[in-house]
């Protein structure tokens, strides 16, 4: 199987029908527990604008009955009460850089 071509930043590389088949079948380009939105998480997110943060509330919240389950909850959860602590340290005039729980 050849080597699939490789794109630097900003370059716009063309590939045939079957190099795409290859990699839209790749676990990493269109794993299945995204594969089933018509708008993969990372798509939204980027196109919205979300910070690190929101964004990954938003992954592991799409992907948790499809992959790791409960993990993927208490990672969003995570998330969020880092979300959380932020904006109350932001309504409070603290210094709101977010700092390990």
């Amino acid at each position: 199987m050849a080597p699939l071509k490789t794109a630097k930043p900003g370059e716009v590389v063309n590939v045939t029908n079957a190099e795409y088949d290859r990699l839209a079948s790749d676990a990493v380009f269109r794993p299945s527990h995204y594969a089933r939105w018509p708008v993969e998480p990372v798509s939204f997110i980027a196109y919205n604008g979300l910070d690190f943060l929101t964004g990954n509330c938003v992954k592991y919240l799409m992907r948790h009955d499809a992959k790791n389950g409960l993990e993927d909850l208490y990672k969003a959860r995570r998330y969020l009460d880092m979300l959380i602590s932020l904006e109350q340290r932001k309504a409070a005039g603290e210094d709101f850089k977010v700092a390990p729980l």
